[in-house]
């Protein structure tokens, strides 16, 4: 059971290019997120939407319609945030591609605040606005400041000497950053759990950074 979350503006076809690309299943459930008071032409986009959804889906789907007073920023990304929370029983999907900047930036906020039992299911996304390109936001995007303080230290130098030599063994990572061999090799298995190395081969165990993995050597320069 999915949970996809939308930015909701005058135009819903951000979201029907999703649930095409995605597919939707019984018992999904879809979060439209609106700027109140909702607009006219975002009450049309939304009924376009429910429409959409019973007529494909039935009743299987469950779709909402949430509006937020982004003039108080603060009281917008906690109302956003504990209706994630109400509705996150899987998968969680944020779509940040319509809506106003201020509502746009309220629900990243609240992705961000997530706790860790929901924030490593989910996945952030922003469509082109002429559909051409999708972005998917890498998680230790969103999380990237969390994720290097949990870390640690020594899995974070060890990010640093693979993001300037490219690609190392565990035994000359170990020599630069004063660590043992073993040390260094149960960082490189944690790290490629956490999918922030790549391991190219295990004698010598020899990894790479993954491209996910920059955003968080970057917090360190």
């Amino acid at each position: 059971m999915r949970l996809l979350v939308f930015t909701l503006g005058f135009e819903e076809k951000f979201a029907i290019r999703a649930f095409t690309r995605r597919g939707l299943d019984v018992g999904d459930r879809i979060l439209l997120v609106a700027a109140r008071p909702a607009a006219d032409r975002v009450v049309r986009a939304y009924n376009t939407l429910r429409e959409f959804v019973q007529r494909y889906y039935g009743g299987g789907v469950e779709i909402e319609l949430v509006e937020v007073n982004v003039r108080d920023f603060p009281g917008a990304v906690c109302e956003i945030r504990r209706r994630v929370l109400e509705k996150a029983g899987g998968d969680v999907v944020v779509n940040l591609s319509g809506g106003p900047r201020a509502l746009v930036l309220a629900t990243y906020a609240a992705v961000q605040l997530l706790p860790d039992d929901v924030a490593k299911r989910v996945r952030v996304e922003v469509e082109f606005e002429d559909g051409t390109y999708l972005v998917e936001v890498p998680l230790c995007a969103v999380y990237a400041q969390k994720l290097a303080e949990r870390l640690g230290e020594e899995k974070l130098a060890v990010l640093e000497k693979l993001a300037q030599r490219g690609v190392a063994t565990a035994e000359e990572l170990a020599r630069e950053v004063n660590l043992d061999s073993s040390t260094v090799r149960r960082h490189i298995r944690r790290l490629e759990e956490l999918g922030l190395v790549q391991v190219l081969s295990k004698r010598p165990l020899r990894a790479e950074l993954t491209q996910d993995a920059k955003v968080i050597t970057c917090l360190r320069e």
